[in-house]
């Protein structure tokens, strides 16, 4: 039997789907800049489409969906299919992962380990160089609160990709607020 006609005669998948949604993020009153990295309603029913060929796909949502769901039922989910943001902190796309992890539940992506560390860029450099550990070249980097030579290319250091860079990018740390002029 070729690999193709095995996987047909397996039985279908029970997946849970979990996703942010932009439309619901902004329904609750954050800006558009805030829900940059959220999926629009489009992507998550095509991601959805995408998984319904392996099973059935439950539609689970964000984190305080899933969390309702864990807390008052007993999922017999094959795995969750993980595309969730978070919102709200450092640690903000480790928090569904973590969740799950703490329910044993199968999940796609990184565990929420990776996912708290990675998503500040310099704290991924500077943790006993990690990324020299493993040899995975990256560029200089240099966290600055202060004055900055140019040119220099500016990026968040706690966020995955710039997200509503118009005029200024912002840094907000425990420490300072500075807005710098592009």
């Amino acid at each position: 039997m070729s690999s193709a006609g095995s996987l047909h005669s397996l039985r279908p998948l029970r997946i849970a789907f979990t996703y942010d949604s932009k439309p619901e993020w902004l329904a609750l009153g954050y800006s558009a800049e805030q829900c940059a990295e959220l999926d629009s309603d489009e992507t998550i029913e095509q991601v959805a489409m995408s998984l319904r060929k392996f099973g059935d796909v439950e539609m689970v949502g964000g984190l305080k969906s899933l969390t309702k769901i864990v807390a008052t039922s007993k999922p017999d989910w094959d795995i969750v299919f993980n595309i969730c943001e978070g919102f709200g902190s450092l640690g903000r796309e480790a928090q569904v992962p973590a969740l799950l992890e703490g329910f044993g539940f199968p999940f796609t992506f990184s565990d929420s380990a990776t996912l708290a560390l990675c998503l500040d860029k310099a704290k991924t450099k500077v943790s006993k160089g990690i990324t020299s550990l493993y040899i995975i070249l990256t560029p200089v980097f240099r966290c600055s609160c202060s004055t900055t030579v140019f040119p220099s290319h500016l990026s968040p250091a706690s966020h995955p990709e710039i997200c509503g860079q118009k005029t200024s990018i912002h840094y907000l740390s425990s420490k300072i607020l500075s807005t710098v002029r592009l």
